[in-house]
């Protein structure tokens, strides 16, 4: 069972997580990932049965979580459950930075193409008519 004092920890280190990722959500250039990703609140529910803990962030009217995960706790120190899910959104964070930085190389990489494709139309007008 978990004492009031380690609910508190546990509460505390996600409330930490969830700005955490919130900042990291708004840096972000990207406004499709961005609306998908910035969120405004966190669900944590405790199944006592199965000692499972479950973990939600999301925006106020949406469906889908941005975030979300099942932890099994039990047996586990209320420190061991704050570095299970500490590891687990920190990996999760990590991996939508990644995401983020090779969607915005993608999108650079075919916004070069265009420039280059439009010069090259530029440079064909231009041979075909002159300087008008």
């Amino acid at each position: 069972m978990i004492s009031n004092d380690e609910a508190k920890l546990i509460i505390n280190a996600i409330d930490a997580l969830h700005k955490e990722w919130g900042d990291t959500a708004k840096s972000f250039t990207d406004a499709l990932i961005r609306r998908y990703y910035i969120t405004d609140c966190y669900d944590v529910r405790l199944d006592l049965s199965d000692m499972v803990l479950s973990l939600e962030f999301y925006q106020t009217g949406k469906e889908d979580p941005a975030f979300s995960h099942d932890f099994d706790i039990d047996n586990i120190s209320a420190d061991g459950v704050v570095e299970m899910i500490q590891k687990t959104v920190t990996e999760q964070l990590a991996n939508l930075v990644a995401y983020h930085a090779q969607r915005e190389e993608d999108t650079a990489k075919v916004a070069e193409r265009v420039r280059q494709s439009r010069y090259a139309l530029y440079q064909e007008l231009k041979a075909e008519f002159g300087d008008q």
